[in-house]
């Protein structure tokens, strides 16, 4: 199973539900949030997301952390935490992220981020990797990833779930389903 852990407010869903509707069609998604507890599939899922306003330390192999808008950057993550890679809003200043050997991943709409929304329509839209970026154990070459579209969907949880999906599902694809 894959781990994602998704950092910030718990009441704010705007980053959840895009990703839970996101990962239910690539193997599905066992959500624990608190004492909510949501299973996002139509058999065994692959994915775990724990979603937290409270994180003290990190103990995974292989897992992602996102996180949401407005969270400030959590101190108990190092090198030793196992993360594969940290999903930032742009709104973190560079001074905020971990000095640890984590690859930080930026996501947003501007031109500094490592993978920006270029654009977006009701049923489609076009997110770019602007650098070679390591996801896992690949590199993501610069490119335009065609989605389409389930849900009307704002711009950061659009292309953290792209940035997830291609860490876990593969670094080359070159379209996917949100």
């Amino acid at each position: 199973m894959r781990t994602i852990i998704l950092y910030g407010d718990r009441g704010d869903s705007r980053l959840t539900f895009p990703l839970c509707r996101a990962l239910e069609q690539y193997g599905g998604v066992i959500r624990l949030n608190g004492g909510n507890i949501g299973e996002y599939s139509a058999g065994a899922p692959d994915f775990l997301l724990y979603e937290t306003d409270v994180l003290e330390s990190v103990q995974t192999d292989g897992g992602l952390l996102l996180l949401k808008e407005g969270a400030a950057m959590p101190s108990g993550v190092t090198a030793a935490s196992g993360i594969t890679a940290l999903i930032l809003p742009d709104s973190i200043p560079a001074a905020g992220a971990p000095q640890a050997d984590i690859p930080v991943i930026r996501c947003g709409t501007r031109d500094a981020d490592e993978i920006a929304l270029s654009s977006l329509e009701e049923d489609r839209a076009i997110v770019t990797v602007r650098r070679p970026l390591k996801l896992g154990d690949a590199i993501c070459e610069p490119r335009d990833i065609h989605i389409a579209l389930t849900h009307a969907t704002d711009p950061y949880p659009l292309t953290v779930c792209c940035a997830a999906l291609l860490t876990f599902l593969g670094a080359d694809r070159d379209f996917l389903r949100i």
